[in-house]
């Protein structure tokens, strides 16, 4: 008789005693695969993203870091966090496929009778909307301030610009329909759209997959690492698009020898740095279209 196999998938809750005594229940269980930190009115707040499948939000002071609450919803690794700091907004990717955005100064839940009870917040620790149009492992996010936009990119080479108004908005009026059905909110009927345009990262490689993605505060400017080692970047506002209606690069910068893991732009998008597997950090100049230094000093 021949067995099946059958994949199953547990949740399992943090353990959230409060006593000063349970130190170990304010560290992460799993490696931290990002970090945001965002300060507001001399006060900075950072931000960890975990393999534990949690969001930690810790106060940072002289003092040292204190814990104020953890996010929990996503069910993977979460592999990146950024944040809209005017907007009071969390964004979260991981490999459930998931892009989730959360209110960042969200409060921790009270214990009522020994249970926990959620303390005014609307959604289960500050959850606000969960977003499922990625089919692939989410490796990335980045958010434009003042544009009041993100982008997440990942396996696949699926890369997506969300406007965040048109996102939460949706999915508000979404939260209260389901509320009213008595249905999840996580329901995938449920997802709200606000996704502004995908990006064609006119690979060679069908195999192709972006882990690292970064927009400029204006939205104007965007630049992925894929892990064929080239550099994208494209121009928001162009209207060039491929038969399938995505965006096409502006430039793409060849150099790296390996997956590009990490990437900033300056604030006007005319420069970016670069960090790949083939342990170089590259500084890109975007107008004269190559790279202008190379660091190799990881061994």
């Amino acid at each position: 008789m021949k067995l099946r196999k059958r994949r199953l998938t547990f949740l399992l809750e943090h353990s959230r005693d409060d006593s000063a005594a349970s130190t170990s229940a304010s560290n992460h269980c799993g490696a931290v695969n990002a970090l945001a930190l965002a300060t507001s009115d001399n006060r900075q707040t950072l931000f960890t993203a975990s393999r534990d499948a949690t969001i930690k939000r810790w106060q940072v002071g002289d003092a040292g870091p204190k814990l104020e609450t953890t996010f929990e919803g996503h069910v993977d690794w979460v592999n990146g966090v950024a944040v809209l700091e005017k907007d009071n907004t969390l964004v979260s990717c991981s490999n459930d496929c998931t892009v989730r955005l959360w209110r960042a100064n969200a409060s921790p839940k009270a214990k009522v009778g020994g249970k926990r009870r959620d303390s005014g917040a609307e959604d289960d620790y500050g959850l606000v909307s969960t977003l499922y149009e990625h089919s692939d492992y989410v490796m990335g996010v980045s958010a434009a301030q003042e544009a009041k936009t993100f982008v997440s990119a990942g396996l696949r080479s699926e890369i997506k610009l969300w406007d965040l108004e048109t996102t939460v908005r949706t999915s508000r009026i979404g939260l209260g329909r389901r509320r009213s059905s008595a249905s999840s909110s996580d329901s995938r009927g449920g997802s709200p759209r606000g996704v502004l345009g995908d990006f064609d990262c006119d690979s060679a490689s069908d195999a192709s997959s972006c882990y690292a993605c970064h927009i400029n505060p204006s939205g104007s400017v965007l630049a992925c690492g894929s892990t064929d080692g080239i550099l994208r970047i494209w121009d928001t506002r162009s209207g060039e698009r491929n038969d399938e209606g995505s965006m096409l690069p502006k430039l793409a910068l060849k150099g790296h020898l390996g997956n590009i893991r990490c990437v900033r732009l300056n604030r006007a998008g005319t420069l970016c740095i670069t960090g790949s597997s083939d342990k170089t950090i590259r500084i890109w100049d975007l107008g004269q279209q190559r790279c202008v230094n190379t660091f190799s000093i990881h061994k």
